[in-house]
């Protein structure tokens, strides 16, 4: 039982935090979406229609977010950044049809 008028949130087991926030609701959001993307990926065994289905969104959607957090296509394995990359190179990138540059 609370003993102050007020109940505060270490009276519910919340930290103590009074109200301060360690995250801006943009940092909230996408914590909240990345989460949401990898337990329906999960859950529909890495099918992309069905997880799409689970979260409400297109498959286009699906796929942004993947990209978005540089989450792997399911079946894919994850790639290692390169250790560098050569600049002095004067050829432009050609990207094929749905792919970037």
């Amino acid at each position: 039982m609370c003993e102050r008028r007020l109940i505060m949130p270490e009276d519910l087991g919340l930290g103590g935090q009074g109200g301060a926030f360690t995250t801006t609701l943009a940092e909230a959001r996408a914590a909240a979406e990345l989460d949401a993307v990898e337990r329906a990926l999960a859950q529909a065994g890495g099918n992309i229609s069905r997880a799409a289905e689970q979260l409400g969104v297109s498959r286009v959607t699906l796929y942004r977010l993947l990209d978005r957090y540089d989450l792997p296509l399911p079946g894919q394995q994850v790639r290692e950044p390169a250790a560098s990359v050569d600049t002095s190179s004067k050829e432009e990138l050609v990207a094929l049809p749905g792919q970037r540059p």
